[in-house]
């Protein structure tokens, strides 16, 4: 999981870089993606089937939906904006969690997601006036973390009974689909320019291929809650990544924004870890 959260937090520099038209970029990544997959299967003898097809596709045509929202988003506002509002899924995924997969509630956390809402808020209220953000880059972040969570919560489901592979050939190949029209609507098929091509190719490898498989190896030992709380890291990743890259900065009290917001989901994180622990470790035995 620590692999994905390093390769997510770079990703919105990665399509920043490329420089390119949003949908198209989401579309051919996942196209691509879905050929790597499938010829990994190749390689051990095995092939998509229509059962895991009708299975995972309508997962696929939801990852396609995501990505979508993201990649037009972060060119719509600012990275900081993008990460930190992506940061808020936690406070989506504990309570699911606990009604779908019966996952214990820690609500005594629950407090401190308020405190990196109100840190959000200083982010995003006080961007610089000459900086790349919007309300309409931010709606679409919130609708791709909401996608997010639902992602994780059914894909938790059939990754126990799809190997890795299939699973993702099978999401990337129905993200690919779902966006093709709306590439051909826009008629933006050239929307990524040659100068951009190396920041595309590793925004497939690393996005496309290493940092969902991992998401996906991560859920068979990891709770939903705490794959979601350990994403807290990744908006300072993302924010580093965006100050190096491409000459982001940010207003004074937005750094306090930041570290309100990292502080409170730490402490969320911590607090929902130890309630956890609570609940699966056995009452000590009596001794002799």
């Amino acid at each position: 999981m620590l692999v994905a959260i390093l390769i997510f937090a770079t990703g919105s520099t990665l399509v920043r870089k490329v420089d390119g038209n949003g949908v198209t970029i989401a579309c051919y990544r996942s196209l691509i993606a879905s050929a790597v997959w499938q010829l990994v299967m190749a390689t051990q003898g095995r092939h998509l089937s229509w059962t895991t097809i009708k299975r995972a596709g309508p997962l696929g045509l939801l990852m396609g939906f995501n990505i979508a929202c993201f990649f037009v988003g972060v060119t719509k506002t600012s990275i900081a904006n993008a990460e930190l509002i992506g940061t808020l899924s936690p406070v989506v995924l504990l309570p699911a969690g606990a009604l779908i997969y019966k996952e214990k509630t820690p609500w005594r956390a629950l407090p401190w997601g308020l405190g990196a809402l109100a840190g959000l808020l200083l982010v995003l209220f006080n961007s610089p006036p000459r900086g790349r953000s919007s309300w309409t880059g931010n709606l679409l972040v919130a609708a791709a973390v909401l996608s997010w969570a639902t992602y994780l919560l059914v894909s938790k489901n059939l990754r126990k009974t799809i190997p890795v592979p299939e699973l993702m050939s099978t999401i990337t190949l129905g993200a690919g689909v779902v966006l093709l029209p709306v590439v051909a609507i826009n008629n933006s098929w050239d929307g990524i320019p040659v100068r951009g091509l190396g920041w595309f190719t590793l925004l497939v490898l690393l996005g496309g291929v290493v940092g969902q498989a991992m998401v996906l190896v991560a859920q068979q030992t990891l709770p939903i809650a705490t794959i979601s709380t350990m994403q807290v890291s990744q908006p300072a990743i993302a924010v580093v990544s965006a100050y190096l890259f491409l000459d982001e900065s940010l207003r004074r009290i937005q750094v306090v924004g930041v570290v309100v917001v990292m502080i409170s989901l730490l402490f969320f994180a911590r607090t929902a870890q130890r309630i956890a622990l609570r609940a699966v470790v056995p009452a000590a035995l009596p001794t002799d």
